[in-house]
């Protein structure tokens, strides 16, 4: 099984416009989404370590995100540049997701970049939310 969230660094030649873009996978049976990837542009100056840090915690992310997850209202998902001591940080209500990044990490571009896909990703793909990471769905349509 794949992690349902993968971030990863990619030449800018495979983004079709700005510096970040998502892939989706669908499962074939069913549409639902088995995996999304956010790519980044390699050239955007974003930490490689930030990547490693976002993919080790991604799975923890989407398990937090499917539970917070309302179908009825999608949570606002927005990232942000912070000077934090850490990589990265979040803060999660069911209404909205925050997820800060160090300053010096990522560039600004890219920062709105992932908050556009994310926002994308929940309103239009609500099956990535309600999603378990073992493929099951986790809520029954509406």
């Amino acid at each position: 099984m794949h992690p349902p969230l993968v971030f990863r660094l990619v030449p800018p030649d495979q983004l079709a416009a700005g510096p970040v873009a998502t892939s989706i996978r669908l499962y074939r049976a069913t549409r639902k989404v088995a995996q999304v990837a956010i790519a980044i542009d390699e050239t955007s100056e974003t930490d490689v370590g930030l990547i490693g840090v976002l993919n080790d915690t991604s799975d923890r992310l989407h398990k937090r995100l499917a539970s917070i997850y309302d179908p009825r209202k999608p949570p606002t998902i927005r990232f942000f540049l912070k000077d934090l001591n850490r990589m990265v940080d979040t803060d999660f209500s069911p209404e909205q997701v925050d997820i800060y990044v160090r300053y010096e990490l990522m560039p600004q571009a890219v920062i709105d970049g992932l908050t556009s896909q994310f926002t994308y990703l929940v309103h239009t793909y609500p099956s990535f939310l309600l999603r378990s990471t073992d493929g099951r769905s986790r809520h029954q349509a509406l």
